[in-house]
C-alpha cells in the first residue's frame, strides 16, 4: 500500500486536461447562446442625448420657420395702409374660415361615401380615386369609378365564361358542341337532360368538368 502513494503523479497533465475541458465548455455555451449586447450607463446616456438633441432640433427648426412666417406677415402688414391691412387680415380670416369648412365637407362626404361603396358591393379602397371637394364633384367622381369598374368588372367576368363554354365545348368524352342548345342536351344537369346517375359519374371521375358543367347548366 505504501508503494501506491509513492508513485509519480504528472499534476500538469491534469490541470492541462481541466483547462481544455473548461474552455471547450466556453466555446460551446458561446455558440449556443450568444451573449446578450449590454450598454454601460454612459452609453446608454449618450443614446438618449442624442436622441432629446434631435427632437429639439426639430423642435427648434419648426419654431424658427414660424418666426421666420411671422416676420414676413409684419413686414407685408407695415408697408400697407389701414384700408389694406383691412382687406388682407379680411381675407386671412376668409380663407381660414373656407379651408375649415372644406375640411369638414370632406370627411362628412367621405363617410357617406363609405357607406354608399358597401351597399354598392364595391371595394372600400375606391375612395381613394374620389373627389371630395363638394358634394357635386364627389358624386361625379363616384359615377365614374362606379361605371369603370363596373366595366372592368364585367369584362372579366365575360372572359371567364368564354373560357369555361370553350372548355366545355372541347371536353374530350363528352364533346357539347358549340351552341347552347347542343350543351344542354348533353349536360346532366340541364333541364333538358337531368340524370342523377350522369352526374354522379362525372363528379366520380372528372369534379372539375362537373362544376363547368353546373355553371353552364344554370344560364
Amino acid at each position: 500500500m505504501k508503494d501506491l502513494f509513492k508513485l509519480p503523479m504528472n499534476l500538469q497533465f491534469f490541470a492541462e486536461q481541466d483547462d481544455e475541458q473548461e474552455t471547450g465548455a466556453d466555446d460551446e455555451n458561446q455558440q449556443q447562446d450568444p451573449p446578450e449586447r449590454k450598454f454601460t450607463r454612459a452609453e446608454m446616456a449618450g443614446i438618449i442625448a442624442a436622441e432629446v438633441k434631435k427632437a429639439t432640433e426639430a423642435i427648434v427648426q419648426k419654431k424658427d420657420e414660424e418666426i421666420q412666417q411671422a416676420k414676413t406677415e409684419a413686414e407685408k402688414l407695415a408697408q400697407m395702409n389701414e384700408d389694406q391691412k383691412s382687406e388682407y387680415e379680411r381675407q386671412q380670416r376668409e380663407d381660414a374660415l373656407l379651408k375649415r369648412e372644406a375640411d369638414i365637407t370632406a370627411r362628412e362626404l367621405r363617410a357617406q361615401v363609405t357607406v354608399q361603396l358597401t351597399e354598392d358591393n364595391l371595394p372600400a379602397e375606391l375612395t381613394d380615386l374620389l373627389n371630395f371637394s363638394d358634394a357635386d364633384a364627389c358624386n361625379d367622381s363616384y359615377q365614374k369609378v362606379k361605371d369603370a369598374f363596373a366595366k372592368a368588372t364585367g369584362s372579366f367576368d365575360e372572359a371567364v365564361q368564354a373560357e369555361v363554354n370553350k372548355r366545355l365545348a372541347n371536353s374530350a368524352d363528352q364533346p357539347l358542341g358549340n351552341g347552347q342548345s347542343a350543351a344542354n342536351n348533353n349536360n346532366p344537369w340541364s333541364k333538358e337532360s337531368f340524370n342523377l346517375t350522369e352526374q354522379g359519374r362525372i363528379l366520380t371521375e372528372d369534379p372539375e368538368r362537373a362544376k363547368l358543367l353546373m355553371q353552364q347548366a344554370k344560364k
